[in-house]
């Protein structure tokens, strides 16, 4: 009799042409959009800053949000400036930390638990190439 338990499993991706062009875009839509909201944001809180209209109660928290907003915005794009340098530095073939996923494994009493603790995943084109089982030590439990 075995049970099962969550894992965490790493995703890597194998660099390849396609991936660098489909991820580069990605980011640089993500961007777009970031920049036309920043864009809004900086048309409302001109517009907050010149009313003098008394009868907005709550007109120094509502800027207080929008300049919220605006510094995360700021902080995003910042981040995924960094990351669209990283993938254009990639080396085609070399591999790209996708992230960590969960899954599921059954154990049971005897099985080595330090093989099944950690796996990765290798995808290549979107297609699984291989998988690792008990060779990431540094995954991350969350």
């Amino acid at each position: 009799m075995g049970i099962i338990i969550k894992r965490a499993i790493r995703v890597k991706v194998v660099v390849t042409e396609s991936f660098k062009r489909n991820k580069c875009e990605e980011i640089e839509q993500s961007l777009a959009r970031l920049d036309d909201v920043s864009k809004r944001l900086d048309f409302e809180i001109e517009s907050l800053k010149r009313r003098a209209d008394e009868s907005l109660k709550h007109k120094d928290q509502l800027l207080e949000r929008l300049l919220q907003v605006q510094r995360r915005n700021q902080r995003t794009r910042a981040a995924l400036c960094k990351e669209l340098e990283l993938i254009k530095s990639l080396d085609i073939g070399s591999e790209y930390d996708r992230g960590i996923v969960e899954g599921l494994v059954e154990v049971k009493v005897g099985d080595d638990f330090s093989r099944l603790a950690s796996c990765e995943i290798v995808v290549k084109d979107d297609k699984i190439v291989e998988i690792r089982e008990g060779l990431c030590p540094d995954a991350d439990v969350k």
